[in-house]
């Protein structure tokens, strides 16, 4: 247990103990300066994040924050992430002021923080999803935007405003944490990369979710404050999230997603713990329920969660039996593969050309990956040099109404040598005219993280707006690939006009009645019907 000091309160703040704990958190890197890292949870993290993380400062009343919010802001957007909650890593230890020294950058003028990247330093950069283990703390003295509470944070308590309190997590190497690059959502997917995912997770009871400082002692003297101590605590928590299942792989039999849990340490006061998980089609599901009403003794739960693809192919009952299997006796190229991965010698002559591809007639599905990237043959027999893509589906509406939003939803094929992402600025574009705002925008992102390799599908998904009109009309629908400042390419989409809808007058006073084959307001049905008659006629 470390020790605090008058400005730092770590877990339950003055009023218990000195408690700390150890914890991870895997999140995307959406702002830093100084001594601090601010990470956006993925969604399995995001349980760490308290009352006072999920707050943000009202700018126009606050202008000491515009410097980290209005960029912070800025950043979620461009990465196309949530505003939900955003949890701090202060880069100094636990129960310190900031100090400047060789394992700890400190103050406003400290150096960016490193990234040990496939064991390469580089400097941290915005985007960047990172596993960082440290110290997990709840902080009760200001705001996770360095200020004093504030309208945007805090309601009254008496005289005095009361804060909300938030939690932060002080890393333990901040010069050598490592960015993610397999198993969480969002990372590409190719046959080398490791079938499973890891995700440890702590839980504690009770929170205190005010920030308790001399101010509360002042109201309670003046008679104007309640127990603020017990009405603000929350003895029973309940955690509910979804650990998603890491990517699946290419399955050359039977793909089945198994788990497994490993409790890592518990500390019970009263009742105890529960904890229930659920395999479903998008992960595990988590449930755990911790009361403690006494802060001196809180509940605690550590988990490890292991999720992992189970594959009922085995090549290896194929590498060791000689020559008595060929290209018949698997039912896909994909499962020939990898046998012959698993025995480069291929004594059961599944590659006779020696082009590493084996038993290329061999029905779907395909495994092309040789040498830590897609076939070179595979490239030249399907795909042109650069860039290059293949239209495959398209869904949208047949008709809208004017101003209206919908969804919609385009896949294409890269079919080129190069893969896709938004870091190489690959995108959906409008089309006919080119870089039009008709839909009410003109470009669609891939999601953060994911990358297209050659070969693979991508989905854009996105929602769409009709532009307002005073008269039914149609208009075209039609996309293409660019990559921004170097071209666009590959297939469009077929040629669309969705039907737009003009809005129905409204009709008030003495004619209430709209009338849809005038298109006017009429003073009654009747007057409605004897106006469609004679337009018949």
């Amino acid at each position: 247990m470390q020790e605090n000091n008058s400005r730092k309160f770590v877990i339950y703040g003055p009023i218990t103990g000195h408690i700390n704990f150890d914890t991870e958190v895997v999140g995307t890197v959406v702002f830093f300066a100084g001594d601090d890292i601010y990470l956006r949870p993925i969604a399995s993290y995001e349980h760490l994040s308290l009352e006072g993380n999920r707050r943000y400062p009202a700018v126009e009343t606050n202008p000491d924050d515009i410097g980290v919010w209005t960029t912070l802001k800025a950043n979620l957007n461009t990465l196309g992430l949530p505003h939900t909650s955003v949890l701090k890593l202060e880069t100094y230890a636990v129960g310190t002021v900031p100090d400047p020294t060789p394992d700890f950058p400190g103050g406003d003028d400290a150096p960016v923080p490193q990234v040990l990247d496939d064991g390469v330093k580089r400097p941290i950069q915005i985007g960047d999803v990172l596993r960082v283990r440290g110290q997990y703390a709840v902080d009760y003295s200001h705001s996770p935007y360095g200020i004093d509470h504030s309208e945007s944070f805090s309601y009254m308590r008496g005289l005095y405003k009361t804060g909300f309190v938030h939690a932060e997590l002080h890393p333990y190497r901040v010069n050598e944490m490592e960015p993610v690059r397999h198993g969480f959502e969002g990372m590409p997917v190719n046959p080398e990369q490791p079938r499973f995912k890891v995700e440890e997770h702590a839980y504690f009871a009770p929170i205190y979710t005010e920030v308790y400082d001399w101010t509360w002692g002042t109201n309670k003297l003046g008679g104007v404050a309640g127990h603020m101590v017990e009405e603000a605590k929350h003895g029973t928590r309940t955690y509910e999230f979804t650990i998603a299942a890491p990517p699946k792989p290419i399955c050359y039999g039977t793909c089945q997603l198994k788990f497994e849990t490993l409790n890592l340490g518990q500390y019970d006061i009263g009742t105890p713990a529960e904890h229930s998980v659920t395999l479903n089609a998008n992960g595990l599901a988590v449930r755990v329920v911790l009361t403690a009403q006494n802060h001196l003794d809180p509940g605690f739960l550590r988990m490890q969660y292991k999720l992992w693809w189970h594959d009922s192919f085995r090549p290896s009952l194929y590498v060791n039996a000689g020559d008595a299997y060929d290209c018949a006796h698997f039912s896909s190229q994909a499962q020939a593969q990898s046998v012959l991965r698993a025995n480069p010698s291929d004594p059961n002559r599944l590659d006779p050309d020696g082009n590493k591809i084996a038993c290329e007639s061999n029905p779907a599905p395909h495994d092309l990956w040789v040498d830590g990237k897609y076939s070179a043959t595979w490239i030249e027999q399907n795909a042109r040099p650069g860039n290059n893509a293949t239209f495959v589906s398209q869904s949208f509406p047949a008709w809208v109404s004017s101003g209206g939003s919908f969804s919609a939803s385009v896949t294409l094929r890269n079919t080129g040598t190069v893969p896709w992402s938004r870091l190489t600025a690959h995108r959906l574009g409008s089309q006919s005219p080119q870089d039009n705002t008709n839909w009410g925008l003109q470009r669609v992102d891939l999601p953060v993280g994911v990358v297209i390799y050659p070969g693979q599908t991508a989905t854009f998904s996105f929602t769409a707006r009709a532009p307002s009109v005073n008269t039914s009309t149609s208009m075209a629908w039609q996309w293409r690939m660019v990559q921004e400042m170097i071209q666009w390419f590959g297939d469009f989409t077929p040629y669309r006009s969705i039907a737009i809808e003009q809005p129905s007058p409204t009709c008030s006073g003495t004619t209430p009645y709209y009338c849809a084959c005038t298109d006017t307001c009429t003073t009654s049905l009747n007057a409605c019907k004897r106006a469609c008659m004679e337009e018949m006629e």
